[in-house]
C-alpha cells in the first residue's frame, strides 16, 4: 500500500521552479525547455540507524510541455545502483525488521555485483565474461579474414537482421544497415548523423520489423544472455561449491576491511587482481584446492544472483521515494516513474538501471516504452534488441579470439598473417574505395622521419568525424585529458585548429555545444598518441581471455 506519511517514507523537498534548456532525449541535436525543481530525498528517522550519516538522494523534478512530471536523480545509473543497494537495504530492514543474516547476505551480494559487473565510473571492468563491447563504428561490425570461421562470415550482425517476422526479406549487410539508419536518423531530425547514431537507428528499425515474443519466465534468461557470456549448456554449480566459494570470498574481504578504500579497490576489482586465484587456493580449507574454472563459474552464478539482490534494494528505495513525493503522482506520472526506476517484467523483473551497460544499445526501444508504456509492441522490440546484442557480442568475441590465436601463433620474425587478410577484408567491406595501406601496415612501416609532416594518412584533415583517423586520435587525446561534456552527450567533433608544423592543436567540441576546448602539443607527442589511438585492429582487451 502506498504511504505518503513523511515519517514513514522520508521527505523529498524541492526548490523553486526554473526554466531550463535540455537536449531532447530522443535527438540530442534538438532541445526542450521544461521547468526544473532541484530536490533532495532524505530518509525518515526510523531508517537512520541503518544508513551512513547524511545519506540522501539528489533528485530533480522536470515538468514538460505535456504537463507531466518526470523525476531524474542527479547521478548516473552506476552511482544510483550503489546508492540503491545501501538505501534500499535500509528500507527493507525498516519493513521487515533488522536481521543480521539478511543484512550480511545483501551486503555480500552488493560486493559480488561490483566484482562481477565492474564500475565504469571507477575504472573497473568486472569479470571477463561480463559483456562490455560497444558497436559504435562500422569496424565493430566487420569481421576480418583472420577472425572468420567461414569465408562467408563477413560481419557480426544477427543472422536474421533485416528479415520480417514471417521470414521474408533479405539479410542486411553492414553498409545497408547503416544506410537505413542514416536515413531514419535524418528523418528524425539529425543533421549528418554519426556512425554510432546510424547503427543505433538501423538496428532499432530492423528490430521493429521482427519483434521478439518471449514467454514471461524466459525474459530473465534473455537479459542474462545480453549481459554475460555464459555457457548456458553447462550446469549450475552445486550448493556446496557455492557455499565454499562464498565463504572464502567473504573471508578474503574481511581480511582487507582495514585497508584504505583505494588499496581495497585495487585488490578487489583492479585490472591485475588475483581474487579468483586466491579463492581457489585452500589446501587446508573445506573443499581443498579448487580449479580456477570452478571458482569462476561459481562467482558468475553468484554474480547473476547479485543482480536480483541489488535490484530488490533499488526497487525498494525508489518506491519509497515515489511515495514521499509531496503532491501524489497522476496515473500517467506513476507509470513513467515505475518504468524508469522500479522492477519491471520487461526488464527481467529488475529495474532498468540494472541494464545500464546496455543503455546505449537499447535506448531507442526504452524511449519508446517510456513514451507509450502500454504499447506491448515496444517491449517486444526491446527484447529483439537484447537478443541482437547477445548474438553480436558473442560473435564479436569469438572472432577476436580467433584473430588473437592466429596472431600469437605467428613466428616473431614472420609477416603477420592478418595483414594480407585484413586488406582482403577491407576490400570486401568497402569495394568502392581505392585500396590504401591498412593502419597495421602503416604501423609496421614505422614512423615517418621527424619533421617531415607525414604522420598517417588523413591525420591533417581540417574537419574529421566518425571513423576518420584524426577523429580517433583526437578521441584518444580527449579521454587522456578527461574532457567531458557537462550534459553527458557522447558525440564529439574534432578538427585541427592550427595547420602549422611542428605544433598540433586539436579542437574538441561536443555535439550539444556546451563544451569546447583546444589541446596543443608537439608533433612528436601527437605521433605517440596516434600510435596508441589507432591500434584498432587488435581485439578489445575487455573481450579476451586474460588467464
Amino acid at each position: 500500500m502506498d504511504v505518503t506519511n513523511p515519517s514513514y517514507c522520508g521527505t523529498l523537498v524541492f526548490g523553486e521552479s526554473e526554466e531550463v534548456e535540455l537536449l531532447h532525449p530522443g535527438n540530442p541535436q534538438h532541445t526542450v525547455r521544461p521547468t526544473c525543481q532541484r530536490g533532495e530525498w532524505r530518509p525518515p528517522e526510523r531508517l537512520a540507524q541503518y544508513l551512513p550519516d547524511g545519506f540522501s538522494i539528489p533528485i530533480d523534478c522536470y515538468t514538460g510541455t505535456d504537463g507531466l512530471r518526470r523525476f531524474v536523480p542527479r547521478c548516473n545509473f552506476e552511482e544510483l545502483i550503489d546508492l540503491g543497494a545501501v538505501g534500499g537495504l535500509a528500507v527493507l530492514h525498516g519493513l521487515r525488521g533488522f536481521d543480521a543474516h539478511t543484512d550480511h547476505s545483501y551486503r555480500s551480494m552488493q560486493l559480488i555485483h561490483q566484482y562481477v559487473r565492474g564500475r565504469a565510473n571507477r575504472g573497473t571492468r568486472g569479470m571477463k565474461e561480463h559483456l562490455t563491447r560497444g558497436f559504435d563504428y562500422s569496424r565493430d561490425l566487420h569481421v576480418r579474414q583472420t577472425g572468420r570461421l567461414t569465408d562467408g562470415e563477413r560481419d557480426v550482425l544477427p543472422d536474421n537482421i533485416g528479415l520480417a517476422a514471417d521470414g521474408t526479406g533479405d539479410r542486411l549487410t553492414v553498409g545497408q544497415l547503416t544506410t537505413i539508419g542514416r536515413r531514419v536518423a535524418t528523418e528524425a531530425g539529425y543533421c549528418n548523423p554519426t556512425n554510432r547514431v546510424s547503427i543505433s537507428f538501423g538496428l532499432y528499425e530492423t528490430a521493429k520489423l521482427n519483434p521478439l515474443e518471449v514467454e514471461p519466465d524466459r525474459v530473465s534468461a534473455l537479459v542474462r544472455m545480453s549481459l554475460f557470456d555464459i555457457d548456458t549448456k553447462s550446469s549450475a554449480p552445486n550448493e556446496e561449491m557455492l557455499e565454499i566459494v562464498t565463504e572464502r570470498l567473504l573471508e578474503a574481504i574481511d581480511d582487507r576491511l582495514e585497508d584504505p578504500q583505494e588499496k581495497f579497490d585495487r585488490w578487489f576489482t583492479g585490472p591485475n587482481n588475483s581474487l579468483v586465484k586466491q579463492i581457489s587456493q585452500g589446501k587446508r580449507k573445506r573443499g581443498g584446492n579448487l580449479s580456477i574454472e570452478d571458482v569462476r563459474q561459481a562467482l558468475l552464478y553468484l554474480g547473476w544472483q547479485s543482480y536480483r539482490y541489488v535490484g530488490q534494494c533499488l526497487h525498494a528505495l525508489m518506491r519509497t521515494i515515489k511515495n514521499s513525493i509531496p503532491c501524489p503522482l497522476t496515473d500517467a506520472e506513476r507509470v513513467i516513474f515505475e518504468r524508469m526506476f522500479e522492477s519491471q517484467a520487461c526488464y527481467g523483473d529488475m529495474p532498468l538501471a540494472l541494464l545500464a551497460e546496455r543503455a546505449s544499445f537499447v535506448e531507442r526501444a526504452v524511449l519508446a516504452i517510456w513514451n507509450e508504456p502500454e504499447n506491448e509492441e515496444h517491449i517486444r522490440t526491446l527484447h529483439r534488441m537484447l537478443s541482437y546484442y547477445a548474438e553480436m557480442a558473442t560473435k564479436r568475441r569469438e572472432a577476436d579470439r580467433r584473430t588473437k590465436q592466429k596472431c600469437s601463433s605467428t613466428p616473431p620474425n614472420s609477416p603477420r598473417p592478418s595483414c594480407a587478410a585484413d586488406h582482403a577484408s577491407n576490400q570486401d567491406a568497402e569495394p568502392d574505395r581505392e585500396r590504401s595501406p591498412s593502419r597495421r601496415e602503416r604501423h609496421l612501416q614505422g614512423p615517418a622521419p621527424a619533421g617531415s609532416g607525414q604522420l598517417i594518412e588523413n591525420l591533417h584533415g581540417r574537419n574529421c568525424a566518425g571513423e576518420d583517423p584524426f577523429a580517433e586520435v583526437a578521441e584518444h587525446i580527449r579521454e587522456l585529458h578527461g574532457v567531458e561534456c557537462e550534459s553527458h552527450c557522447g558525440n564529439w567533433e574534432y578538427r585541427r585548429a592550427d595547420n602549422s608544423l611542428p605544433r598540433i592543436v586539436v579542437e574538441l567540441r561536443c555535439e550539444c555545444g556546451q563544451t569546447q576546448r583546444q589541446i596543443a602539443m608537439s608533433l612528436e607527442e601527437f605521433a605517440g598518441h596516434a600510435q596508441d589511438g589507432l591500434r584498432w585492429d587488435r581485439p578489445n582487451v575487455n573481450e579476451l581471455d586474460d588467464d
